[in-house]
């Protein structure tokens, strides 16, 4: 959801950072399995929003 709304808005506007609380805002609700799932996809994210 991080991601596909940081595509939408303008370029001097970093959301990918936000990426950081996916996980710990997953473990708030779900079991350790659903928590790793989301840090993984979050990092992944993370490293496709990189610029080099």
């Amino acid at each position: 959801m991080i991601t596909a709304v940081d595509q939408l808005t303008p370029e001097d506007m970093h959301l990918g950072p936000l990426l950081v609380i996916a996980p710990a805002l997953t473990a708030m609700f779900a079991d350790a399995l659903l928590t790793g799932l989301i840090g993984l996809r979050a990092r992944r994210s993370a490293e496709g929003t990189r610029s080099t």
